[in-house]
């Protein structure tokens, strides 16, 4: 499936109008500064997007997976998003997301209401209220009157099989969360709401504080490994530097190093994932070769207690060296949010 991409098919803001004029928007309320510019590529087509008025037509896809094009005749004004990752990326860009999908394994992922914690107070805040509980529900998702409908393309927080059912009522876009950063879907729900300089105000904040922490901090002794702990006993999801978590630890210097393709699983959910590399148990100390090791778990477990207690992973480097990190369970799920938390974490562990 692919990213959505943006065509735009409405009139250009008449020529006597600056660009201001036509891109003006209520700044994000995080008071973060905005020192540096991005240099990231997007998906989507150029900022000239910024300065285009309504109606816009998006080429997205359908539930099935086939491309479609979808027309916003205004600006949105009651955005529902179905998607808890899409959600944080609306709230960073001050985009008017009224009702959002929820997480099923509350903590230590969400809160009580089913909201990332990394965003929740934010949501809380500003009046956000839960679409549905665990299953997406159509007359649940209308309830909210959206004048846009957001879903993921694909992860445990899609409702694509409600995409034909919602698009006959709402303008309903499909977004592939899944094979682009944080940053590039940010842009994307930017143009696609008419929120372009929020978005990229964002971006800028966080690109100013991962320079401000890479300044700031001494590396641990290098490659390292990112890995989560799955519900199976034993076997472990490596994150690449191609996923989201370890794009970041490569920005600030690291050497995010990824299993031997002989070690990697090739069936289950993350098969032929180029951000995930699943490995069975008994393969796990032969993949755990990073010298520190970032350990994550979604239900609540101390990652790092499970893997130094694992007999079979004591020979390798990290567990040998003491060197394995629990990170915050908000790593789990990479947003603004979640990015600058973890930019925090790091910065907490490796300053002197």
């Amino acid at each position: 499936m692919r990213p959505v991409t943006l065509r735009i098919t409405a009139l250009l803001c008449a020529a006597a109008l600056s660009v201001t004029a036509c891109t003006a928007e209520k700044q994000p309320t995080d008071t973060a500064s905005a020192t540096t510019s991005s240099t990231h590529t997007t998906n989507t087509t150029s900022s000239a997007t910024a300065t285009a008025a309504w109606p816009r037509t998006i080429t997205t896809t359908n539930g099935q997976g086939q491309p479609t094009e979808v027309t916003i005749t205004e600006k949105p004004t009651r955005i529902v998003s179905t998607s808890v990752t899409l959600t944080g990326e609306l709230l960073a860009m001050d985009a008017p997301v009224v009702a959002t999908g929820t997480v099923n394994n509350k903590p230590p992922l969400a809160d009580a209401d089913g909201f990332f914690t990394q965003w929740a107070n934010v949501a809380h805040e500003r009046g956000l209220s839960a679409a549905y509980l665990r299953e997406p529900n159509v007359e649940a998702i209308l309830a909210a009157e959206p004048d846009l409908v957001l879903i993921s393309a694909s992860g445990q927080d899609s409702a694509a099989e409600l995409y034909g059912q919602l698009a006959d009522v709402v303008p309903t876009i499909v977004v592939d969360y899944s094979k682009q950063s944080w940053i590039d879907t940010a842009r994307q729900l930017g143009e696609i709401t008419g929120h372009e300089q929020e978005a990229a105000a964002a971006i800028d904040r966080y690109h100013a504080r991962l320079e401000a922490v890479k300044a700031a901090i001494t590396l641990p002794e290098q490659p390292v490994n990112i890995v989560s702990l799955t519900k199976e006993p034993g076997v472990l999801n490596f994150f690449t530097d191609a996923s989201a978590q370890g794009q970041i630890f490569t920005a600030l210097g690291f050497t995010v190093v990824e299993p031997d393709p002989n070690l990697v699983s090739t069936a289950g959910n993350h098969a032929n994932r180029n951000d995930v590399k699943p490995v069975a148990a008994e393969n796990a100390a032969l993949a755990l070769t990073g010298n520190t090791v970032f350990a994550l778990s979604a239900d609540g477990r101390e990652a790092a207690a499970v893997l130094t207690s694992d007999p079979q992973l004591a020979g390798t480097p990290a567990v040998r060296n003491n060197t394995v990190i629990d990170l915050a369970p908000t790593a789990f799920r990479i947003d603004y949010y979640s990015a600058m938390a973890l930019l925090d974490q790091i910065e907490a562990l490796f300053t002197a």
